[in-house]
Parts: C-alpha cells; structure tokens; sequence
C-alpha cells in the first residue's frame, strides 16, 4: 500500500509497515527505539505509554514477548468498537493482558498499580473521531479528557510515550510530565501545521524519519537510540 508522505530527508520510505500504520521506515525506527531503551534499562521493565493502540500495539508487544524482555505498556484506545472488534482478540493473547473499560469500574487504578508486567488497555467510547474529515470539524470538540489524561490520573511514569491516536496535540503535551528521566515522546504524522508547538515544553526535539517528531525533556543524545539514517539531511 502507498502512502502520501512530507518528507524531511533524501532517503524515503513509501511503503506502508506490516507493524505499524505507518511507513517502513518509521516503524522500523520506532522498533530500534524499544529495544535500545529496553538495553538501557538493564532488565528493568520497560515502560511505554500508547494513545492509540492498534497493529503497533500487537507487533511491539509482541516483540518483546520474544526476546523475552520485561515491559508494562500502557496503551489507550478512543474506539470501543474498533478496539473490540480488530484488537481485544488478539491483544489478549499476549501474557498477563488486562483490558479495563474506564467509567465501569471505580477500581481501576488499584488493580493498574498491580500489573507489573505486560499490557494494560484502557478502551474508552468516543467513536470514530475524525476532525481532519471534511464536514467533520466539530469532531475536535467532543470532551475527551479522561482518553488524554488518564496515564497522570493512575499514575504512570514511562520511558517512551507514543501518540499515534485522536488529541494528538494535547497527549505529547501531557506525555512531557510523564516522562522518567532518558525519556522519549514520539508524535506522529508530525508534519501537520495543527502541531506546531506543542513541544515547546520539551528540553528540545527534532524530526526523524518520515512523519516522526521526537522529544525528550533531559539531556540525552538521540543518537544512542537512533542510526544515522533517521535523522535528516539535506538532499
């Protein structure tokens, strides 16, 4: 399948990933990102926090399923209805996987703080949100608070947060006071006008790859996660 890109970069991938809704080149990218963070942390868990789950969320997890990798990933979908009907099935075939409909139980924060392995999916029920479409602009003013906010309410720190999701703007400005120290937030589809801005929190950021803006909030070199062909060059 072919995808429509802006590009930063001479070195262009125009395929889209089995991985992940996105280009060869920036799944890979996002991939290489896990497993050095997971070297970093020495055997330590690695914790990531996803808004917008989907074929990311299987690959990945799966991934480190494999090479044995202990992980507690946070993933956090708008969608009931595509979540369980193209995800649920599959996502809970991967160990200790717990699902968690936030609004229909008062207990899910006390049982979050008590998985300390595997995936934890909060599934939230805002539909099929797609502002961008035309005619449906007044999509970007249904309240989805608790989708955004939701890693700060039940207190999750992470090492990586992804947002690949719906509120994409307000989720890496959330996603900057979520971050441990070493920390990575990655936006994607970053290229759209409508996120100008929003790591201005961030100690500093760049673009990487295809359509990944990547920020961090402490004084790391990205280079430590990334090969040389991730970052951009002039033609």
């Amino acid at each position: 399948m072919t995808v429509n890109l802006e590009r930063n970069s001479n070195w262009v991938s125009r395929i889209e990933s089995r991985k992940a809704w996105m280009s060869v080149r920036d799944a890979d990218l996002l991939e290489t990102i896990i497993l050095r963070m997971a070297d970093f942390k020495s055997g330590d868990p690695i914790r990531v926090v996803e808004w917008g789950g989907g074929r990311s969320t299987l690959w990945y997890t799966g991934l480190l399923d494999y090479f044995e990798i202990p992980y507690r990933w946070l993933c956090l979908e708008s969608n009931r209805d595509y979540f369980d009907s193209e995800i649920k099935k599959l996502l809970l075939k991967r160990p200790d996987t717990k699902v968690f409909y936030p609004g229909e139980s008062n207990l899910v924060q006390d049982e979050v703080m008590r998985l300390q392995q595997g995936v934890i999916a909060m599934v939230f029920d805002h539909g099929l949100v797609m502002p961008y479409e035309s005619g449906l602009q007044s999509d970007r003013a249904i309240n989805m608070d608790h989708y955004v906010t939701c890693p700060r309410k039940i207190g999750f720190k992470c090492d990586l947060a992804i947002v690949d999701g719906r509120k994409r703007r307000r989720c890496i400005i959330e996603a900057g006071d979520l971050l441990e120290p070493g920390g990575i937030a990655m936006l994607h589809d970053a290229w759209r006008e409508y996120y100008a801005g929003c790591f201005n929190n961030f100690r500093r950021s760049m673009r990487v790859g295809d359509e990944w803006e990547v920020g961090i909030v402490d004084d790391i070199d990205l280079g430590d996660y990334l090969p040389s062909h991730a970052f951009p060059s002039d033609p």
